[in-house]
């Protein structure tokens, strides 16, 4: 899909997906678009939530929120992501 799309300027990606792990994802994607940030979110709260956080941004996330986040905090992790371009 990225290949086919050179003009993606920010993805957000949930880390849990059915078939896939969000932070495999993070991890292709800062090796394969390091160009395109990556915000991550997730869902419950528990520590497993709080790890997984945790390392989507050391695999690459610009930004990782918990579910339910407010408006601004999604504003506010928009702006870091698309603002700090590596």
């Amino acid at each position: 899909l990225m290949h086919g799309s050179p003009d993606v300027g920010l993805v957000i990606t949930d880390l849990q997906m059915p078939q896939s792990s969000g932070v495999e994802l993070c991890q292709t994607l800062r090796e394969e678009f390091p160009q395109v940030p990556v915000i991550a979110m997730t869902g419950s709260g528990g520590p497993a939530e709080s790890d997984d956080l945790r390392r989507a941004r050391a695999a690459g996330a610009k930004s990782a929120l918990q579910k339910p986040f407010n408006l601004a905090d999604f504003y506010d992790a928009v702006n870091q992501a698309t603002w700090t371009r590596a």
